[in-house]
């Protein structure tokens, strides 16, 4: 695994919160205390020693480095407790991040079908987005991704990251033929994110502090989109997911108001949650015919382990505007 924890590039973040030594010696600590508890809950998938003859100090196992990411974060938020500073340190952490992605500019030929010098919503999303997921595809973060345009589907097929391709034009005809309406509309896309290296202990974190989670790769798509003149960088937290949304989520990223591209005032929402492809079913006989007969005093203890991160992405204007215009 190529692409090292986010919290490694944000050194100057840190030293805002806490000196480097205190930082790591609190991290230690955590780690010499919890490591025993999680390689008992991932028998099987951690070794009892760490290994970390690997050059990447361990890193390249997975469930290791999602307990590293999981100890890093945990430290950082027993330091920054109120939820919109959680939220300004991920953004710095994030800005810290794409400085340091060197490799950003060698996949700048990423435009989704579009021409480079394009300006509707859906060529400067690709020209925002793309170089940055192949960064992490290539990287190691991320096994595959799917990047939809002008839609926010809520079923997909359980193979979607080897039968699909990377980029979906919905509703969108010939690539570069839609855009964002002048007056009342709004733009959509929706990112899929196959096993990102850290979601299970994106998860667990999320779980443990109050919905606070480290929103890596929306913190920074939207540093990307603001660059390409979609959104600004000072950012709300939203609203979550509809009920509706398939299986878990997560809390939503952000709900920003933004002098848009496309003229006049605009407002950016991501609503992101995490998502299981597969599920597997009680191993036991007794959990089995409890789940096929059913039972209203007890459950079926069912496992979720998730393996895609979903993002929703809405690009509006605000209804008082779409009211104005349209006068």
């Amino acid at each position: 695994m190529r692409f090292s924890a986010p919290l490694a590039f944000a050194r100057m973040s840190l030293r805002q919160v806490m000196d480097d030594a205190d930082f790591q010696l609190e991290t230690f600590k955590l780690r010499e205390r919890e490591y025993k508890y999680y390689v008992e809950a991932n028998l099987g998938r951690l070794p009892r020693i760490p290994d970390l003859a690997d050059n990447t100090g361990g890193l390249s196992n997975s469930t290791y480095f999602n307990f590293i990411q999981y100890c890093l974060w945990k430290v950082v938020y027993r330091h920054i407790t109120a939820q919109q500073d959680r939220e300004a340190f991920a953004r710095a952490a994030a800005v810290e991040l794409l400085t340091n992605l060197s490799t950003m500019s060698e996949q700048s030929g990423q435009t989704g079908g579009f021409e480079a010098a394009a300006r509707t919503p859906e060529a400067v999303t690709c020209a925002a987005v793309l170089p940055f997921l192949e960064v992490l595809r290539t990287g190691g973060y991320i096994c595959r991704y799917q990047l939809v345009l002008g839609s926010h589907p809520g079923t997909w097929p359980r193979d979607w990251m080897i039968s699909q391709p990377a980029v979906v034009y919905a509703d969108a005809g010939v690539a570069g033929e839609a855009g964002l309406p002048t007056s009342g509309g709004e733009f959509l896309f929706q990112l899929k994110l196959h096993r990102p290296a850290d979601i299970l202990s994106s998860v667990a974190l999320r779980s443990e502090e109050d919905g606070s989670w480290p929103h890596t790769v929306s913190s920074c798509l939207l540093l990307l989109l603001e660059r390409g003149g979609l959104c600004p960088v000072t950012v709300e937290p939203a609203t979550g997911a509809p009920e509706g949304q398939q299986q878990q989520r997560g809390s939503s990223c952000a709900n920003a108001e933004t002098g848009c591209l496309f003229g006049g005032c605009g407002v950016v929402e991501c609503d992101e949650f995490f998502y299981q492809d597969q599920w597997e079913g009680p191993k036991s006989f007794a959990d089995k015919m409890l789940l096929f007969f059913g039972d209203p005093l007890q459950q079926v203890a069912v496992d979720f382990v998730p393996t895609t991160l979903v993002q929703n992405w809405r690009l509006r204007q605000p209804a008082a505007l779409a009211t104005d215009t349209a006068r």
